[in-house]
């Protein structure tokens, strides 16, 4: 091989640049947005390389991998500018992410419990009863077909990478690259419900 390069294999590789030999030979960076520099796997676009594999992951989205390569948000959180915080439409009451739309404990405000006679709670109002296509869940009117905390039926929760979709957690996954909907070439599977 040429001066500078080892032989790896049949190939000659600079083991300082080649995302292929990074650092030694077979050492694979991420096959999309993987870079190797002065021999370390790294990644184009802001991305973090994670683990043996040097996966390129967005830290600063990704709610599996939130602010570092082992960061997890909990069930109710999505990850933002690198740290876990509560989805669209709850708020953070006492270290908890809750729903004023439907809590019982903070029905349209925080610390708004509602009493006796009307104890459940249904957008952001103590009522007596759920109205139509509305369960009651602990004293919350939800719709089991769209609410992630009671996907399906009550208490059955999606998990931070899940949406609720027709009553089923459905996983999701950050589209890296993706600044378009839909984004085809890097989501993978159902490209309508990717980018969302």
């Amino acid at each position: 091989c040429p001066v500078g390069q080892v032989a790896c294999g049949n190939t000659c590789a600079d083991l300082s640049s080649d995302a292929n030999h990074c650092g030694a030979c077979q050492n694979d960076c991420d096959n999309q947005f993987g870079v190797c520099t002065s021999g370390q796997c790294g990644c184009s676009d802001g991305l973090t390389a994670c683990g043996q594999n040097h996966t390129c992951i967005d830290t600063k989205n990704d709610p599996q991998h939130c602010g570092a390569c082992v960061g997890t948000c909990g069930d109710s959180q999505l990850c933002s500018a690198g740290a876990c915080v509560c989805k669209p439409g709850l708020t953070l009451v006492n270290g908890a992410c809750v729903n004023l739309q439907t809590s019982p404990q903070n029905c349209g405000a925080v610390g708004n419990q509602c009493g006796n006679n009307t104890p459940l709670c249904s957008n952001g109002l103590c009522v007596s009863q759920c109205g139509n296509n509305l369960n009651q869940c602990n004293g919350a009117c939800v719709n089991t077909q769209t609410n992630p905390q009671h996907c399906g039926g009550c208490n059955d929760q999606c998990q931070s990478d899940e949406l609720c979709v027709n009553g089923n957690c459905r996983q999701w996954e950050v589209g890296i690259g993706c600044n378009t909907c839909p984004c085809p070439g890097t989501c993978v599977g159902d490209i309508d419900q990717c980018c969302p």
